[in-house]
């Protein structure tokens, strides 16, 4: 496989100029929406792969070490070979029974700090194994998903280029990377900037004058409660649950459509395939919206592990939710304590309804 000085067609004492220069040649030869050759967009890939890489110094410098100490282990193998040819058979030691490497042990126990949420434990162990096995596709991948949280696209797109290059059967990988290069396009030039602020800021004026229509309509509405024998929902009405889950869906597709957050499944899912511990906070706010929130904000603070998505989703319906309380006060027959404490749980679970929902559509949208 071609390393990303081939891909490009340059030395590797090439100046920025000059990679610059190729990889502008090749975009304009190989990008999907001017070619029609179906092996355009691999190449695409891999151009643009290739110089996310060498157009970043420190990523860079990390590359041209990986590939050294790929020739030296080459050069290794092949003394080894030839001192074999040339020695006299000697009488074979018994093999020792293999050891564990403590390589492996650090993985297994980064897998387990990362899929627990210790965040800052993770990164320190990960940024510490790319140092003591470059090769390891694992720490890359948790890098990766790491700053993809926190909303640092560019160098998570990089983490995942490495962890894909090391890993080449991993599809995970080689698919997250791309999703960041799809995104990333969408932003290309003047044009498409002036596009991305419209198409960011309509959502959200949609998704405003919904919320607002909704707590108009509790205010007015006269209603009869579903449940007037049951403390706790005694002057809940389906108008209620109607509005937060209206209002809810409308604010999870709202900032999915405007890129406000990442996708659902990327936030769901880790690198490593297995459910994150933000995907978890849906199964608590079924219970509690506000118990789910301050369990959220605990482990944020306590672990670093903020996630960019979740903490706009969470603080979006939390705004809607105390909207909707204030809204309840004077109404006829909806008592606003009963919509502060449920109507988060609905509103909360629809707005991942729609995100999902929305996902859908700007994964297509993307090409991913």
């Amino acid at each position: 496989m071609a390393n990303h000085y081939e891909t490009l067609g340059v030395k590797r004492s090439g100046t920025q100029d000059e990679i610059r220069s190729a990889y502008r040649k090749l975009v304009l030869k190989h990008h999907p929406d001017r070619s029609s050759d179906p092996k355009s967009r691999e190449i695409f890939l891999r151009v643009t792969q290739a110089y996310e890489t060498l157009s970043d110094k420190t990523a860079r410098m990390e590359y041209d070490r990986l590939l050294n100490l790929e020739e030296q282990q080459r050069a290794q193998v092949r003394a080894k070979v030839n001192s074999a040819n040339q020695a006299t058979t000697r009488p074979q030691p018994q093999p020792r029974p293999k050891q564990v490497e403590p390589v492996a042990v650090e993985l297994t126990k980064l897998v387990q700090l990362f899929s627990r949420g210790r965040m800052i434990e993770a990164e320190s162990m990960a940024r510490d194994l790319i140092k003591k096995a470059p090769k390891e596709a694992i720490p890359y991948g948790v890098l990766a998903d790491i700053l993809r949280s926190r909303g640092n696209l560019r160098e998570a797109s990089k983490m995942y280029a490495f962890a894909a290059q090391f890993d080449p059967k991993n599809t995970l990988y080689q698919r997250r990377h791309e999703e960041l290069i799809g995104a990333a396009q969408v932003t290309t030039s003047t044009v498409n900037i002036a596009r991305d602020r419209e198409a960011k800021t309509a959502p959200l004026i949609v998704a405003t004058i919904v919320s607002f229509l909704g707590g108009i309509y509790l205010v007015l509405s006269r209603e009869t409660p579903l449940f007037p024998g049951i403390p706790l929902v005694s002057t809940l009405t389906l108008g209620v649950v109607v509005v937060c889950v209206v209002c809810g869906i409308t604010i999870g597709t709202s900032l999915s459509i405007g890129g406000w957050i990442d996708q659902f499944y990327a936030t769901a899912t880790n690198a490593l395939g297995r459910r994150s511990p933000t995907a978890s906070l849906g199964f608590v706010a079924a219970i509690n919206f506000w118990l789910a929130g301050l369990i959220y904000v605990f482990i944020g603070l306590s672990q670093q592990s903020f996630n960019y998505s979740t903490s706009r989703i969470v603080g979006a319906i939390a705004a809607l939710t105390l909207l909707l309380t204030i809204c309840a006060a004077p109404s006829y027959n909806v008592n606003a304590w009963q919509v502060l404490i449920w109507g988060g749980n609905i509103a909360y679970l629809a707005s991942l309804l729609g995100w999902m929902v929305a996902d859908a559509f700007r994964r297509v949208n993307l090409n991913v």
